[in-house]
């Protein structure tokens, strides 16, 4: 069998040998198709002494692809083209489009593709929706009568060659004035690689069960599983067409936080951060946490007698002592931020966003080490929180950046993501930096955050 591909190029197709899905190398290339628009398998009719003679494109009930292999009717493809004896050298192209095709269009004058081709007369029969005047000129409608004057072009589906370099390994290709989105969009990916893929109804943002955007997927795309996404398409970009938007969550200014928003260039080591942004739900409270850290900032984990401002403005786990055990703050008089739930909280958590604005040299390297801790008050009983798999029952805290966990630590790592479920929780946060040169500073805000009814 005559073989017309380079190595690097069989490597592509089936080996024979076996593999695991995602194991090889050109996994991206989708199989071939015979009855997409974009594969086609091409005949050459040569001569026995292999004299080329004329090429044509395979009818598709003509060529079937199983585990087998693959079977074409030569007989069929032969005599469809004209030849009914004789002996003839074959050979078939397994070919894909990238840009144009073998088709035609008609199209009305200005290049707009005429449509519909076909239309159903009187006695409920398909018939063409043009027809050909005796000059040749092809009009709308399957008669004169019952055409609007609109004159037609026959134009193939392809583009012309405008110049070929001196070398004769350069051409230079053009357009045909064709308005097809699909044609204009394949002829531009042709020198950058780039291409369009037009998605149709398969393409949506998440949401809840009731159709409304999750808090937590709002800016997530949910693709249709029918849909095929190779490695090319990372990076790229989706859009939606006559898109607009309905409603805007506004941030928090920078001067309503009332508190630097920065990390303070100092000799002096000082952990501290602030709420520098949420998903917009109703709160009260004091994002920049201002006197929680004058209050709790100089103490230490496990001090075993902590103060209280007042009376019963601490409310202690047990009879415990420890910044962790503390599940609840006077609002009044330390101002913690209060989130309101929405829909209990389940599906639609409080997103938040904590910064830190930590004191410290900023031309040397720390380590930020982030912990969530905390109580879910359920009726009279407070349950320490538990980390949460959106989707699923159970649990409180999601961190994007490190799923399944309630701690999360990273060099330079100043911001924070965290998802809250639930209502009736009570979030602490624990921030420590330190660097190569033992320069450390921890800070312990307990019960800082809620989230109720």
């Amino acid at each position: 069998m005559e073989v017309r591909l380079e190595d690097k190029d069989i490597q592509i197709l089936d080996t024979g040998a076996r593999a695991k899905p995602g194991d090889r190398p050109f996994d991206y290339v989708q199989e071939f198709n015979p009855t997409s628009d974009n594969d086609v398998v091409e005949v050459l009719i040569h001569d026995e002494n292999q004299n080329f003679i004329e090429s044509g494109e395979v009818d598709t009930e003509d060529i079937t692809i199983s585990k087998d292999g693959v079977t074409i009717k030569t007989g069929v493809v032969l005599r469809k083209m004209g030849y009914d004896r004789g002996k003839y050298v074959v050979k078939y192209n397994f070919l894909r489009n990238l840009a144009g095709s073998n088709k035609t269009l008609l199209v009305e004058e200005n290049g707009t593709p005429f449509v519909p081709l076909t239309i159903t007369d009187v006695n409920g029969l398909q018939v063409p929706n043009y027809h050909i005047m005796p000059d040749g000129t092809i009009m709308d409608g399957p008669n004169h009568e019952a055409s609007e004057n609109k004159i037609l072009r026959l134009l193939e589906f392809k583009y012309f060659i405008q110049e070929i370099s001196s070398t004769r390994r350069e051409i230079r290709i053009l357009p045909q004035e064709i308005k097809d989105k699909k044609y204009i969009s394949d002829f531009l990916s042709l020198p950058s690689g780039q291409k369009r893929v037009q998605i149709n109804n398969i393409a949506k943002f998440k949401s809840d069960s009731l159709g409304q955007p999750s808090a937590d997927q709002s800016l997530q795309i949910e693709l249709d599983n029918g849909l095929n996404v190779f490695p090319q398409m990372k990076g790229g970009l989706i859009y939606f067409n006559n898109a607009f938007i309905e409603s805007e969550i506004r941030e928090v200014p920078i001067r309503d936080l009332d508190t630097r928003t920065e990390e303070l260039d100092s000799e002096n080591v000082q952990s501290r951060f602030l709420i520098i942004g949420d998903n917009g739900r109703q709160f009260k409270g004091d994002k920049s946490l201002q006197k929680i850290h004058d209050f709790f900032s100089p103490l230490e984990l496990e001090a075993g007698n902590l103060r209280d401002e007042g009376t019963n403005n601490l409310s202690y786990e047990s009879d415990n002592r420890s910044l962790k055990d503390i599940r609840w703050l006077n609002e009044n008089i330390f101002q913690k931020v209060n989130y309101t739930a929405e829909g209990g909280g389940t599906e639609s958590p409080v997103i938040l966003t904590l910064r830190s604005i930590s004191e410290r040299p900023q031309n040397v390297s720390f380590l930020y080490e982030w912990e969530i801790f905390g109580f879910d008050k359920q009726g009279n009983r407070y349950n320490k929180i538990t980390t949460k798999i959106p989707g699923t029952e159970g649990g409180e805290i999601f961190i994007p950046s490190q799923p399944n966990s309630l701690s999360t630590s990273g060099t330079d790592l100043k911001e924070l993501t965290i998802h809250i479920y639930g209502e009736g929780v009570r979030v602490g946060v624990r921030l420590k930096i330190s660097s190569k040169d033992g320069l450390v500073s921890e800070v312990f805000y307990p019960s800082c955050i809620e989230v109720n009814d």
